[in-house]
């Protein structure tokens, strides 16, 4: 395990397309059991679900890690060796001041740097609902974190809760109506 961070790095990126990026694990995570630990957190690195930081001059990209897989290959003393990486969806922008925006406008280029993030990073996108402490649920990837919606937004508009008979609608009814943080 490394020491205490708010990020670590942890590959580069080898492919960015319009719909996700593609990122080399560096050689020192490749192993089963490549553990670090981020905002005293221990996170195993390209979890599926875990979020990474992609960062390249004044980019400061959020994405979740959504695949994971493995080639192999030989060396030129013809030795097998293994290259593991990330598919990563993005999901916004850390901006300067720390807030977030959704979506991205700023892309990087191949050998952009991919960090692992807790937290802390991770928490920008959802901070500024936490005022409202009307929360759905939590994070997969961080169970002790939950979310909020702006319930004036949620309830102010029409919506429709569908479902089988006892697949739990008049629950999820009553969990909204009585949900707090």
């Amino acid at each position: 395990m490394s020491t205490q961070s708010s990020s670590v790095l942890i590959g580069y990126l080898s492919e960015i397309r319009n719909n996700g990026m593609d990122a080399r694990i560096a050689d020192e995570y490749i192993k089963d059991t490549s553990r670090i630990i981020v905002d005293n957190e221990e996170i195993l690195v390209g979890h599926l679900g875990s979020y990474v930081a992609i960062r390249q001059a004044n980019i400061n990209i959020l994405a979740v890690v959504v695949q994971m897989w493995e080639v192999n290959r030989f060396d030129n003393a013809d030795m097998r060796k293994t290259d593991r990486f990330i598919a990563l969806a993005p999901v916004g922008e850390i901006l300067d001041d720390g807030t977030f925006s959704r979506g991205v406008t700023h892309y990087p280029t191949s050998g952009a740097k991919v960090y692992a993030v807790g937290i802390t990073e991770v928490s920008a996108i959802f901070s500024k609902y936490q005022k409202y402490k009307f929360c759905i649920g939590q994070l997969s990837s961080h169970k002790e974190y939950h979310l909020g919606l702006d319930p004036q937004v949620f309830f102010s508009r029409h919506f429709a809760i569908v479902g089988q008979s006892g697949s739990g609608k008049s629950w999820t009814v009553t969990k909204f109506n009585s949900t707090s943080c």
